[in-house]
């Protein structure tokens, strides 16, 4: 069965327990709602900030997850992972550090970031 939007966030914790305390203070700042494009960039956020810890084996069992969740998503999971952790990954500032990673991502994700730059205008 495809992981649904709704469920993303789960497979993350799961995958990294440490993301927790961090889902938990995202989940009372929406007062219980469920946001999986809010909650992903706040993954994100987290991802950056433990690579800039040298949390390599953290960081490698994230980037793992969010590749599962891309192989393994309904459309709209898809859409979520490209859109919230690729995109923001290769074309915004506050992840320098996993930008200089993203050809060393899984399969999945690195051909998700190869279609995006690819795709590139000029």
């Amino acid at each position: 069965m495809a992981i649904k939007l709704e469920e993303v966030h789960l497979h993350l914790v799961e995958a990294v327990p440490e993301f927790g305390p961090v889902l938990q203070d995202a989940l009372e700042f929406t007062e219980g709602d469920i946001l999986p494009y809010y909650f992903l960039l706040e993954f994100l956020h987290f991802v950056e900030e433990s690579l800039a810890n040298s949390a390599v084996e953290l960081v490698d069992r994230a980037i793992a997850s969010v590749d599962h969740c891309l192989t393994s998503g309904d459309d709209e999971v898809v859409n979520l992972i490209s859109v919230q952790f690729v995109e923001q990954v290769l074309f915004f500032e506050p992840y320098p550090l996993m930008k200089a990673k993203w050809e060393d991502w899984p399969p999945a994700l690195k051909s998700n970031a190869d279609e995006w730059i690819a795709n590139l205008p000029g």
